[in-house]
Order: structure tokens, then C-alpha cells, then sequence
């Protein structure tokens, strides 16, 4: 009886391990996206990296989501610094 019980939880390791190194790397997105999800960015920033975990972290291949994400990030800073001129600091 020892020896099934061994071997249901030798079985399980490696399940538990890889769903362990998944659920990491997911909480980690999370905590990454989750920085940028109230910025109007957020679609492009997702999809730079989506790129990079499709194409094996290869940042040549992803050149364009990259250069798509560094325009909408002028445009939204533009406009932050319009918004904050716009401010008065007395009401």
C-alpha cells in the first residue's frame, strides 16, 4: 500500500511542478500587464509580449510590436502632458 501511494506521488511531481512553473510565469504577466492595463498601451504592450513568447524571445522577429508600443507611449505621454498644462495647481 506504501509502495501505490510512492508511486501516485511520484507520478504527481512532475505535474505539480510544471503546473507550479506555469502558475508562476502566469502571476508574472499578471503583475506585468497589470502595471500597464490602465494605460491606453495595454493592447500594444500584451501583444509585445506575445510576440516575444511565440517567437522564442526573439526581439529581431518583434521589431514591429515593439516600435508599435514606443509610438503609443509618446502619444499617450503627449497627452498626459497636455492634460497636466491644462491643470491648475489652486483649483
Amino acid at each position: 500500500m506504501a509502495d501505490s501511494a510512492s508511486d501516485s506521488a511520484a507520478g504527481l511531481a512532475p505535474d505539480l511542478t510544471k503546473q507550479s512553473a506555469i502558475a508562476a510565469r502566469e502571476a508574472e504577466a499578471a503583475r506585468r500587464t497589470g502595471r500597464m492595463s490602465d494605460g491606453m498601451c495595454a493592447g500594444a504592450y500584451a501583444d509585445s509580449l506575445k510576440c516575444l513568447d511565440k517567437n522564442s524571445y526573439d526581439k529581431s522577429k518583434c521589431e514591429d510590436k515593439f516600435d508599435a508600443y514606443k509610438e503609443c507611449r509618446k502619444v499617450e505621454r503627449e497627452k498626459r502632458l497636455e492634460a497636466n498644462s491644462k491643470k491648475s495647481f489652486f483649483g
